[in-house]
């Protein structure tokens, strides 16, 4: 769906600090407004029940709201300034006079979840390809994943656990118009005996139990796209074998008196950086040039927080994918890391189902008590009283010095999550360090 003109709130051109950032509400009692980007530009934001008519000003139906509640000012860097509000204004789960917001910010007013990312499309996606949320990281994937899929180039896909590299290897499948079959292997579970014959079949009489020729990964993908997942991990005497195979374009079955020719797309897969592999001599180098004719690294859910509820309402069953989602709930899953990606957010939408089948909406208390405790009191006073950023750059800086590089420390004493605390240091160029934490 375009942007329309209620879309947008705050139009003009955008300050070079601010001007890759852009704001989405992710829920709200408004429903209509659910989904809406709001581009930071020139002029302040004023965000309320009723925060005035001229321009610049943005009216929610949120019963918790003040009638002016915040503004969002795009200077250097995008700013936000709680205007008095009774109920507060929140920017990862604590309660702030004022604060600077960066990519992954989730900013709490009233009832109304908002949350901070780069710009992208604009455009609310359905699940193109497969792949659901409206991020900039996803529509970038998108687009690569369209260009290379008709060409015969090999695709090494990169990604963390639970990112959805498979879901990558058969969009590009999809889009590559190839005839035959798409076909998965765990390459770190082929047995060294019987890696031959998992890859390349075997005749009838081949080996004892050989019973009945079978074809292979390779027989079975000819004319389609092979997905090699977990590559990294692919014992080296298998490496040579796979190896011997792309670089003829044959296969010999085992026990088979000839090779055979195979026309094979290959996608493989790994969440091993293979360059400290193949420096460690556990991975070929020569495998490694077959393989990569173009990387396609899979995003982490928790870098693109836009995604979160679009996808788990996708995730959820039909009967149960519209209920509303209470504050409190989206913003415990956009405060929440998810360490395990999109893995981890299936194995909730199928808890939910499950355990709230006939829930009228989504609430705190349904959430593993883990993402419960990320949001925290309403009560505590708010960081940044008199006008002062929560954590500027050189204060940032003192602390890190102070702590030697703990994250977890400096954030404590910076009052901030841990999240939002790297956010600041990429922003502002500051080394992680090697603190623990």
């Amino acid at each position: 769906m375009e942007e329309t003109a209620t879309d947008t709130a705050l139009h003009g051109s955008a300050a070079s600090g601010a001007s890759h950032l852009a704001i989405r509400i992710a829920a709200s009692p408004d429903v209509a407004r659910i989904g809406t980007v709001v581009y930071a530009g020139t002029r302040p934001l004023r965000l309320g029940r009723e925060p005035g008519v001229e321009p610049g000003g943005l009216a929610l139906a949120d019963g918790r709201m003040s009638r002016l509640h915040a503004t969002f000012l795009a200077r250097t860097e995008l700013e936000l300034q709680d205007a008095g509000s009774k109920n507060g204004t929140f920017v990862d789960g604590r309660r702030v006079d004022r604060a600077v917001l960066t990519h992954g910010s989730v900013v709490r007013l009233g009832n109304t979840v908002l949350v901070v990312h780069r710009e992208g499309v604009l455009e609310r996606e359905t699940g193109d390809l497969g792949f659901v949320g409206p991020s900039a990281a996803l529509s970038q994937l998108r687009q690569t994943i369209r260009r290379v899929g008709p060409s015969t180039l090999p695709i090494l896909v990169v990604g963390a656990t639970g990112t959805g590299k498979e879901l990558v290897a058969e969009a590009v499948h999809a889009q590559s118009g190839r005839r035959g079959e798409f076909v998965a292997v765990n390459a770190a579970a082929l047995p060294e005996a019987l890696v031959e014959s998992a890859l390349f079949g075997h005749v009838r009489g081949a080996f004892t139990g050989a019973t009945d020729a079978q074809l292979g990964a390779f027989g079975r993908a000819n004319g389609g796209t092979l997905f090699l997942d977990e590559i990294g991990e692919m014992a080296l005497p298998a490496q040579a074998k796979l190896l011997r195979a792309l670089e003829s374009g044959e296969i010999a079955p085992v026990g088979a008196a000839r090779p055979t020719k195979v026309d094979v797309r290959i996608v493989a897969a790994t969440n091993v950086t293979l360059s400290e592999a193949i420096t460690a001599g556990r991975f070929r180098e020569d495998l490694y040039a077959r393989l990569c004719g173009v990387d396609i690294e899979t995003p982490a859910l928790g870098d693109r927080l836009e995604d979160v509820l679009p996808l788990l309402a996708a995730l959820l069953p039909e009967a149960a994918n519209d209920r509303p989602s209470e504050a409190d709930f989206a913003e415990a899953l956009l405060l929440w890391s998810w360490p395990r990606n999109v893995r981890e957010l299936k194995r909730l939408a199928e808890r939910l189902a499950v355990l709230h089948p006939d829930a009228p909406a989504w609430t705190l208390a349904m959430l593993p008590e883990a993402m419960r405790t990320s949001v925290l009191d309403r009560t505590g006073p708010a960081v940044g009283q008199g006008g002062e950023t929560p954590l500027d750059r050189q204060r940032l800086a003192e602390l890190l010095g102070a702590h030697h590089g703990n994250v977890k420390a400096v954030a404590a004493a910076g009052g901030v999550s841990r999240r939002h605390l790297y956010c600041l240091m990429d922003l502002w160029g500051l080394a992680r360090g090697t603190g623990r934490g």
